[in-house]
């Protein structure tokens, strides 16, 4: 326990999930980064999915070090979903966060959120900032000026776009309960930010808690996970199409608009340009196209409909 802490802010168990595969470059930095959290009361739940390299040898001398850290040696390799869902359910903490294996955690960041976190939310996640070299490991990044984070409790605002990152979020047990094992081919934090804006809402922390590092073999920024202009999207658009239909099915005021937009989104999927999809996005473009900020206006947000919608 550090200087100026208590047993009363230290109460409650963390439980961090770590899956890896194959990261020996940069899987010490974020345990280190990990394990050197101010907040101390963890469980670290390291699952390797049968690596070929040398993160096993790195997490055992770990593991050795710290008892906090369970680590858990697949046989075989599972995937990342089942190895992932196999990761959760080992966790017992009231709280649970997510850590990607080539990330860098600030000292502060469970600490952070727990303190700036409502009880009512089920959820709450801070700012994370990319970087790709030494030079751009700064703490003191804004946040990314282009686009707001959601948080409240309206579905609507992350029906089409996620700004909620795993590696950045807490979720209460109740929420854990309610979204894992998570559907087959949804993402879960999109689906978790979802889930929690039905039952108490999502909590934001602008402060950038979080580095994420980018490098080539990266799956969320390299893996269709996200919307780019001039280029192909329709593993993106799929990605949506898989989102909304999950969507739909949960509770809450706007239940019968997410099931309009996913037959819209759904049908349009194998048209060149579908004019009923284009017309309800421009409708409704102050909520479906909230996370693109006031550049350019009305007219902007119509061009990014337009451009959603046209295959």
């Amino acid at each position: 326990m550090l200087p100026g802490e208590t047993e009363a802010n230290q109460s409650l168990l963390v439980s961090i999930v770590l899956c890896t595969y194959n990261g020996e470059e940069y899987i010490a930095e974020q345990l280190d980064s990990i394990c050197n959290q101010r907040y101390r009361n963890l469980e670290i739940i390291v699952c390797d999915d049968a690596s070929t390299d040398d993160t096993v040898m790195i997490l055992s001398r770990f593991a050795a070090k710290d008892p906090r850290i369970q680590l858990e040696k697949n046989n075989e390799n599972l995937g990342f979903t089942n190895n992932f869902n196999k990761a959760v359910s080992a966790a017992t903490g009231a709280i649970v966060g997510f850590a990607d294996q080539d990330d860098i955690w600030h000292p502060d960041k469970i600490t952070r959120l727990l303190a700036n976190w409502p009880p009512e939310s089920s959820l709450v996640y801070c700012n994370s900032v990319r970087f790709s070299n030494e030079a751009e490991k700064d703490w003191n990044r804004k946040e990314n000026r282009g686009y707001r984070r959601f948080e409240g409790t309206d579905l609507r605002k992350i029906a089409l776009f996620n700004t909620v990152s795993g590696h950045a979020l807490l979720m209460r047990r109740e929420l854990i309960a309610a979204v894992f094992p998570v559907p087959e081919g949804l993402v879960y934090d999109w689906y978790a930010a979802a889930v929690a804006a039905c039952s108490g809402g999502v909590t934001y922390w602008p402060q950038t808690l979080v580095l994420q590092r980018v490098h080539a073999a990266n799956t969320t920024v390299n893996g269709g996970y996200e919307f780019r202009k001039g280029q192909n999207n329709h593993s993106f658009k799929c990605l949506v199409d898989r989102h909304l239909k999950a969507f739909q099915q949960l509770p809450g005021p706007h239940r019968k608009f997410m099931q309009r937009l996913s037959l819209l989104w759904h049908g349009a999927l194998a048209e060149p340009f579908s004019r009923r999809l284009f017309l309800f996005i421009a409708r409704n473009q102050k909520i479906l196209l909230w996370k693109k900020k006031k550049v350019g206006g009305l007219l902007s947000r119509v061009k990014l409909a337009y451009r959603l919608v046209k295959s």
